[in-house]
């Protein structure tokens, strides 16, 4: 097969990462192209196979007019581009890029598949109503989790594909536990670390002196939530952004995620693979990973006290984290790079033959 990804730039970030991830598994045997537009080289590494274009239309300053002729001139190119190269399937990513992919391919009937990577209702409505519209005329809309396939589903074709694992799962023997619950993502509202800092707060202060608690990333909210750790009083180690957290993985026993939406979660996937126990906010990603009770605890968005009663649960009870521990490395498998490849190849010849 002859195969396009589009997308707008590679640099740092969860879409980006599969893409260069599914691309590369596919360009073991077959014909790829990625098409994005900047020239930045890209953060993850790509099979040498894959054709690489880099059509220049980064970003530059902000305004509407500048914008929306930066998003024209994309537009054009790509068109051109998909004019005069003759590619089985296009897989285009996330919800801007997609709706340009669609309008780029108006009277050329590519089969097209647009992937989301977002949760279907965080985009301004207008972009939401416009997005929706294209999806709807498309071969096939990929989604992250249930809540989204249900919406999707509708009134398009939809199949639910989990991001893969992201690197080499790790010996057992490289995995030495210590008392530490650890968070990594931006520091930013979506995530919302202001509510872990006040579960951490709400546990017993004799426990917290049993356990470190670790928050990796960097983002906008920094000195906030910095200041409000040290006006409750809280010993929070925020280690900034790690381009390789696989240490602080091996070395926690508990993993939790605070944020109020989330398409997927891949740092759920990650610390599975490293025997964390995870402990979530009910968003759509989590609720797609993590059967509550079982596999992981679930916990209701935003509630710090809920939140605490959970963490504290499992910081004291040894054998409910082994337990779920065990539930989820049954499902890992499904996560491996190779085996998520496959079912993006089943896909495409799928959307192809239809």
């Amino acid at each position: 097969m002859k195969l396009l990804f589009v997308i707008t730039n590679l640099a740092g970030g969860g879409a980006e990462r599969v893409l260069c991830v599914v691309a590369s598994e596919l360009a073991k045997r077959h014909d790829v192209t990625i098409l994005k537009f900047d020239e930045d080289a890209p953060a993850y590494e790509l099979n040498p196979k894959i054709t690489l274009i880099n059509a220049d239309y980064k970003k530059q300053k902000a305004g509407i007019l500048r914008n929306l002729s930066r998003q024209f001139k994309k537009l054009k190119f790509q068109r051109n581009f998909m004019k005069n190269h003759k590619f089985d399937a296009i897989i285009s990513f996330c919800d801007t890029t997609n709706i340009i992919t669609f309008i780029a391919n108006i009277g050329l009937k590519n089969r097209l598949i647009m992937t989301e990577h977002n949760e279907q209702q965080i985009p301004p409505f207008i972009l939401r109503s416009v997005r929706d519209i294209c999806y709807k005329f498309s071969d096939m809309v990929t989604v992250l989790n249930r809540d989204d396939y249900n919406h999707y589903c509708k009134f398009t074709n939809c199949q639910i594909m989990h991001n893969p694992f992201f690197g080499n799962p790790p010996l057992i023997s490289e995995i030495k536990k210590e008392n530490i619950v650890f968070t990594a993502g931006r520091l930013v509202p979506q995530k919302n670390h202001k509510m872990l800092l006040n579960a951490i707060n709400l546990l017993p202060r004799n426990l917290q002196k049993e356990w470190k608690f670790i928050i990796a990333g960097s983002g906008p909210l920094e000195n906030e939530l910095k200041n409000l750790a040290n006006n409750l009083n809280i010993d929070v180690n925020f280690i900034g952004f790690q381009s390789d957290i696989s240490s602080w993985y091996k070395k926690a026993k508990i993993f939790v995620l605070s944020s109020d939406y989330d398409g997927f979660g891949n740092v759920l996937v990650e610390s599975a693979f490293y025997d964390c126990v995870r402990l979530s906010t009910a968003v759509g990603g989590a609720k797609e990973l993590i059967v509550d009770g079982k596999n992981g605890l679930l916990s209701t968005i935003d509630d710090a006290n809920e939140f605490a009663g959970k963490l504290e649960l499992l910081m004291r009870d040894e054998e409910l984290r082994e337990n779920l521990i065990k539930n989820a490395r049954e499902s890992l498998d499904e996560f491996l790079p190779e085996n998520i490849a496959n079912r993006w190849e089943k896909l495409i010849e799928k959307v192809i033959k239809s």
